[in-house]
């Protein structure tokens, strides 16, 4: 009888044991995997931060390259006799004022474009003539230029302009002349609205808030709009980014923008003295967090967990092939296409070149010695010099065109609806602004890369596309062949078929 209690007594023992580690197990599954969702959820919220205020950064950065280009030819076209105030050549100088407002008229972000003698006094004014003759010295603009002769071009912090009492920043382009010395200045006035369309364009949860702000704390733009625009901010960790020199920070801050603790990401934008400051609360993307563990967890119960891990492990099958497509199409150093990549789709343009009977144009890109690069400064220098290259092939590009690297430091684009002018335009901007970058190596020294371009057009289409390849290696050889940091344009004008 005693033998038969004991044999029970371990027998509910046993029972109860399994029944805990049952419920232990359940537990423990059903908290790490609401802990798993709530890291996963804060990184989602954290990439999709970081994502947008990358996104306004490179449209910030695109539009003052485009008004950049505009001003070079302001700044190259103009003759330094005409900046005289009084104008002492009436007649030209309105024919001037009419083709600077037809310039201002191409730059969409620009409401005023003006001409600025070296002594900073306005000779050019189309929209506003009332103004010329007005003495700028004081301004951040002027005093930069004039002051430092290192630099050629700005873009300045947002003030209140004199002329028509509105928000503003001014972008601006030194004068060149044949003798030393400042000769004064071409610039175009931008609007805040500029910064305030570009925030608008973006959706997104009602807790977020997305804020334009320069690196003297002025509030730019404001997605939901703000009435503090044109107001300095003192928000929690804004001042510590600005002054650390970082290019961007993610992070929690207590209090930012709209006043709660929540995720916040902080980007610089490059050269440019503004920072783009994207963030949600964390009651908004912590709210949907707990609801869906809410409803993980009733399931979990409901199904014995079985259901979630299938399809945890699903998710993870997806992902995986997701990013295996993904890796099979990107060059991994410098997040282009890959040679496979550019082969697919340089196909399809010239079957669709063929069938419009559109001009189809491919340039080939090399570093200039870039052997010598890697052998003198090491492969980590010449890793950053081709990602550095890379950057700067995206900047000269349009968003329809492809690029791609080939191998080593050799890239290819590719410029659907190009004729030669076109190809030509846009491998010299290349080839100018790598020439103007200057790469640094371990200790600080500068590196100046150049790049030569072969280029071939495809106006009859239907070529194969390593027959066009082969011609522009040919063109890059000439290039080369050349004496280097030059285009060279394919003399052939219809690319044969390879069998």
């Amino acid at each position: 009888m005693q033998n038969g209690g004991m044999t029970t007594q371990r027998s509910r023992y046993r029972s109860a044991w399994a029944c805990f580690v049952f419920c232990a197990v359940v537990a423990g599954s059903l908290g790490h995997h609401i802990q798993v969702t709530y890291e996963h959820t804060q990184q989602a919220t954290e990439e999709r931060l970081s994502n947008t205020s990358l996104l306004i950064s490179e449209w910030i950065k695109g539009a003052f390259a485009q008004s950049d280009y505009v001003l070079r030819d302001l700044a190259t076209a103009v003759e330094l006799s005409e900046l005289q105030f009084p104008a002492t050549q009436q007649a030209r100088h309105q024919r001037r004022s009419q083709w600077m407002d037809n310039k201002r008229l191409t730059v969409p972000h620009a409401f005023r474009v003006g001409y600025f003698d070296r002594h900073c006094v306005i000779a050019h004014l189309p929209t506003v003539p009332a103004s010329l003759g007005f003495d700028a010295s004081a301004f951040e603009h002027c005093q930069t230029l004039r002051n430092d002769p290192s630099v050629d071009t700005l873009v300045t912090h947002t003030f209140v302009a004199k002329i028509g009492k509105v928000l503003n920043v001014t972008q601006a382009r030194r004068l060149p002349g044949k003798q030393p010395g400042f000769h004064g200045y071409a610039a175009f006035s931008i609007d805040l609205k500029f910064f305030d369309s570009l925030v608008s364009q973006l959706s997104g949860p009602s807790g977020r808030v997305i804020s334009i702000v320069d690196t003297n704390h002025m509030l730019v733009a404001s997605q939901p709009a703000s009435n503090q625009i044109g107001e300095l901010v003192n928000w929690a960790g804004y001042g510590e980014f600005v002054g650390s020199g970082q290019a961007h920070v993610m992070g929690h801050t207590a209090s930012l923008a709209d006043g709660q603790a929540g995720l916040t990401s902080l980007r610089r934008v490059d050269r440019l003295p503004f920072v783009v400051v994207v963030s949600e609360a964390d009651a908004h993307w912590q709210a949907e967090w707990l609801k869906q563990s809410l409803v993980l967890g009733l399931s979990a119960l409901l199904i014995w967990g079985m259901a979630l891990l299938t399809l945890r492990h699903y998710w993870r099958i997806l992902s995986q092939q997701q990013e295996l497509v993904r890796l099979a199409n990107t060059d991994g150093l410098t997040g282009v296409a890959n040679r496979r990549s550019f082969i697919d789709r340089a196909g399809h343009e010239i079957n669709r070149a063929k069938r419009t009977g559109t001009a189809l144009a491919v340039m080939l890109i090399d570093i200039d010695h870039f052997k010598s690069i890697n052998d003198r400064h090491g492969h980590a220098t010449g890793d950053l010099a081709i990602q550095a290259f890379a950057d700067i092939c995206r900047r000269c590009v349009r968003n329809v065109d492809l690029i791609s690297r080939i191998g080593g430091d050799e890239f290819a684009v590719l410029l659907p609806e190009t004729d030669a002018d076109g190809a030509m335009q846009v491998a010299e901007r290349i080839r100018s602004e790598v020439e103007r970058h200057s790469l640094q190596d371990a200790k600080g020294q500068p590196i100046a890369i150049t790049t030569s371009i072969g280029v071939v057009m495809l106006q009859a289409g239907g070529q194969h596309v390593e027959a066009a390849l082969a011609l522009a290696d040919t063109a890059l050889y000439e290039a080369k062949r050349r004496g280097r940091n030059q285009v060279a344009v394919s003399t052939v004008k219809n690319p044969p078929d390879l069998p």
